[in-house]
């Protein structure tokens, strides 16, 4: 039976992408020289032209697939991938 999601779940989820960005600016800002064209080159680059959006398409599909397969699995029940 399919779990319903509830606001709980939603509002942490959107509370873990919120940290994970505010992690990634904090470590950009420390680990660049400009920080201003490291923040443009994670996030508006790859959108500002079709090529480089191709590419960021074309590398998330291998992403979404393992993920998908890791997310069956644990749906499964199966929570040892045969590490050894």
């Amino acid at each position: 039976m399919a779990r319903k999601p509830t606001a709980g779940s939603l509002a942490s989820s959107l509370f873990a992408v919120g940290v994970a960005l505010v992690v990634t600016v904090v470590l950009l800002g420390f680990g660049s020289g400009s920080w201003t064209d490291a923040l443009h080159a994670v996030f508006l680059q790859p959108i500002a032209n079709q090529y480089y959006f191709g590419n960021m398409i074309s590398l998330m599909g291998f992403l979404l697939l393992a993920s998908l397969g890791i997310v069956i699995a644990f749906r499964g029940g199966l929570y040892n991938l045969g590490g050894e």
